[in-house]
C-alpha cells in the first residue's frame, strides 16, 4: 500500500519492539504444526512396526502388516490421514520431507494488534522423530506490525549469516506498509505470497477491531475463507482499517470493491468516495435522498462508479435499473454514446435499445453507418425501426465495398503472380485465383481448410494457386499452398485426398510439378507469345 505510511512516534519504537517475540507459545506451534503433512514413520522389526505419528505426536507398537511406505493411510492412534515413511528408505537428516509454510500470528495489546510474521520450517531426523521438529525463522525476511486507531508501524528484519550461524539483527522501521511476504519463484517452486493467519480471536477480542470487516470482505469479494486457509492481503487490510475505520461502512453498505481497491490497488476514488465521512450519503458524495435510493436499489461500487462517470444527471435508482436492464454499466455507457450520436436523451435511447444484444447491434450499426456516410442527424437513419435489417443491409454493402477496395489492391499483385507462375504442360495447368472469393469457393468444393487462407494470399503473406485439368480449367480439383517462392508447403484434392487418390498428390503429380517448379525456379521464361519455354521436360498426358 504505497500511500499508508507508518507513523509511529520514534520514541516509541524501542517499547512497542520490546513486546514481539521470536518464537510462538505452545499454542501457536501446535497451530502451525497442523498446517504441515502428516507422517506416520515406522520400523519393522520380526512381526511387529514401531511407529510414531506426528499428526497426534504419539508413539507405540502395531502389528507387522500395514500401510506401505510412501502411502497415505489412517493414523492408527488418531484416525487422521498420514504418510507412512519406513525410517530404513531415509538419510539422517530426512531432507526430502522438510517443508515449510508462511504465518501471521496475531495477538492482543490493549486496542492495538501485534502481528508477526514469520517463515517457518519443519524437517525430521532419523532417530530423534519429534525432537526434529523445528523453527527456521524468516529466510526471505520477517516482518512485524503494530496497528492502532489512527497508528501504523511496520519493522522488518532478514537473516544474515555471521561468524558460522544464522543471526537475527535488530528491526528496522520500514515505510510504506507492504504485506509480509511477496510472491517469487524458487527453481520450479513458485510462491503466490499467502500465508496463514493465526489468532484471529484477538480482533473480536477488542472493541476497536470487532467491527473491521475482514472476514466478511475477505468471503464476499476474494472468495476466502481467511480463518481456514492461505491468504493474501489480511495485514495490509488491518492496517488500513487502523487508517479509515470508514471500511466497516464500505463493506456494510456493499461497496466492498472499493475496499479492494484500496487495500489491494492503492486506490482511493477521492472523485466517486469521501474517506474522511462518518455517514453513508457524505461517504458516497450524494444526497440523503440519493443515498436512500441507493440503498434501496442495491448497488455496488462498480455500478456507483459507472454511474458518476457515465449519467451523473441521472437519479442513482433509475441508473440502476437501467444496469440491470441493458446488461451493467459499460451497456449503459455505450447506450448513452448511442443516444448522443441521435440526440435523444438516455433514457429514450434505453427504451429504443430495450436490451444488451440491441445495445450491442445498435453500436454496431452507427459504426458502420458513419463508415458508409449516412446522414444520423435523420431519427429514421440514427434509430430505425428495423435495426436488424438495417444493420445487414449496411454489413452487407460495406462488406462489398472492402471487397472492391481489396480487389483493386490485389490486381497488381495478381498480375504479377501470373506473370511467374501461371504454367501448363501435358493436359495439366496452374492457375492463379483472381480474388479471395475463388480460394473460399475451392475451400467449399473441395471440403478443405483452403478458405481460411484467402485474406493472407491476397495480402501476400502466402500463395494459393490451383492445379487444373487444361480442358476444365474453371472446376476445382488440387490446391497448392507455396512455401517461398518454389517450394510446394502442401498440395491437397478432394477432402484432402479422402478418397479420390490412394497416393499423395504431391507423388502421384510430382512429374508435372517437378517441371514446373523447375521452370519458376530458372526464372519462368516465356516466348514471345507468353507461352512457358521448357527446357529439356519429360512431359506425360494427365
Amino acid at each position: 500500500m504505497r500511500y499508508l505510511k507508518c507513523n509511529l512516534s520514534p520514541e516509541r519504537h524501542e517499547e512497542i519492539l520490546r513486546k514481539f517475540w521470536d518464537y510462538p507459545t505452545q499454542e501457536e506451534e501446535d497451530a502451525v504444526h497442523d498446517l504441515f503433512t502428516p507422517h506416520v514413520f515406522f520400523e519393522t522389526y520380526g512381526k511387529r512396526r514401531e511407529v510414531w505419528a506426528t499428526c497426534c505426536r504419539q508413539h507405540g507398537i502395531i502389528g507387522k502388516h500395514g500401510p506401505k511406505h510412501g502411502s497415505e493411510a489412517s493414523c492408527p492412534f488418531c484416525g487422521q490421514t498420514a504418510v507412512w515413511n519406513a525410517i530404513g528408505k531415509y538419510s539422517e537428516r530426512m531432507t526430502s520431507l522438510r517443508e515449510e509454510t508462511h504465518v501471521a500470528f496475531l495477538r492482543r495489546d490493549g486496542d492495538a494488534l501485534l502481528i508477526e510474521a514469520m517463515q517457518i520450517e519443519i524437517s525430521y531426523t532419523k532417530n530423534l522423530i519429534y525432537e526434529g521438529i523445528y523453527y527456521d525463522m524468516n529466510c526471505w525476511g520477517q516482518k512485524a506490525y503494530y496497528l492502532a486507531p489512527g497508528t501504523v508501524q511496520m519493522w522488518e528484519r532478514t537473516r544474515e549469516w555471521s561468524c558460522g550461524e544464522w543471526t537475527l539483527p535488530y528491526w528496522k522501521a520500514k515505510t510504506p506498509v507492504s504485506e509480509p511476504f511477496q510472491p517469487n519463484m524458487m527453481g520450479w517452486a513458485c510462491y503466490q505470497g499467502d500465508y496463514t493467519v493465526i489468532g484471529a480471536d484477538a480482533l473480536s477480542e477488542t472493541k476497536a477491531w470487532r467491527y473491521c470487516q475482514l472476514e466478511d470482505w475477505m468471503c464476499y469479494e476474494l472468495a476466502e475463507r481467511w480463518e481456514e486457509e492461505p491468504v493474501k492481503w489480511a495485514v495490509t487490510y488491518l492496517a488500513a482499517y487502523a487508517m479509515w475505520p470508514q471500511i466497516e461502512m464500505a463493506v456494510k453498505l456493499g461497496l466492498a470493491g472499493a475496499v479492494t481497491q484500496l487495500v489491494v490497488h492503492s486506490l482511493k476514488n477521492r472523485q466517486t468516495l469521501d474517506w474522511s465521512a462518518t455517514n453513508p450519503a457524505d461517504f458516497m458524495r450524494m444526497s440523503k435522498q440519493e443515498a436512500r435510493a441507493w440503498l434501496q436499489s442495491g448497488g455496488d461500487f462498480e455500478t456507483l462508479k459507472s454511474w458518476r462517470e457515465t449519467a451523473p444527471e441521472l437519479t442513482p435508482d433509475v441508473y440502476i435499473h437501467l444496469c440491470r436492464q441493458l446488461g451493467g454499466g459499460r451497456m449503459v455507457e455505450a447506450c448513452k454514446e448511442c443516444a448522443e450520436t441521435a440526440g435523444v436523451k438516455l433514457e429514450k435511447a434505453a427504451r429504443y435499445a430495450e436490451t444488451k444484444t440491441r445495445v450491442e447491434l445498435w453500436v454496431d450499426y452507427l459504426r458502420m453507418a458513419r463508415e458508409l456516410g449516412y446522414d444520423l442527424t435523420e431519427a429514421t437513419v440514427a434509430m430505425p425501426k428495423d435495426l436488424r435489417e438495417r444493420h445487414d443491409a449496411a454489413d452487407e454493402l460495406l462488406g462489398m465495398r472492402r471487397d472492391q477496395a481489396v480487389s483493386a489492391a490485389y490486381a497488381k499483385r495478381y498480375k504479377k503472380l501470373c506473370r511467374k507462375y501461371e504454367f501448363a504442360m501435358s493436359g495439366l495447368r496452374i492457375v492463379v485465383p483472381k480474388g479471395g472469393s475463388e480460394i473460399v469457393r475451392e475451400g467449399k468444393t473441395l471440403h478443405h481448410c483452403v478458405g481460411g487462407y484467402a485474406a493472407r494470399h491476397i495480402e501476400g503473406k502466402t500463395t494459393i494457386l490451383f492445379l487444373r485439368h487444361e480442358k476444365r480449367p474453371e472446376r476445382p480439383w488440387m490446391t497448392i499452398e507455396l512455401a517461398g517462392s518454389d517450394t510446394i508447403r502442401q498440395i491437397h484434392g478432394y477432402k484432402n485426398e479422402g478418397y479420390t487418390h490412394a497416393r499423395d498428390p504431391g507423388e502421384r503429380y510430382g512429374w508435372f510439378l517437378d517441371a514446373w517448379l523447375a521452370w519458376v525456379h530458372n526464372g519462368s521464361r516465356r516466348d514471345k507469345k507468353g507461352r512457358p519455354v521448357i527446357a529439356e521436360a519429360k512431359e506425360k498426358t494427365a
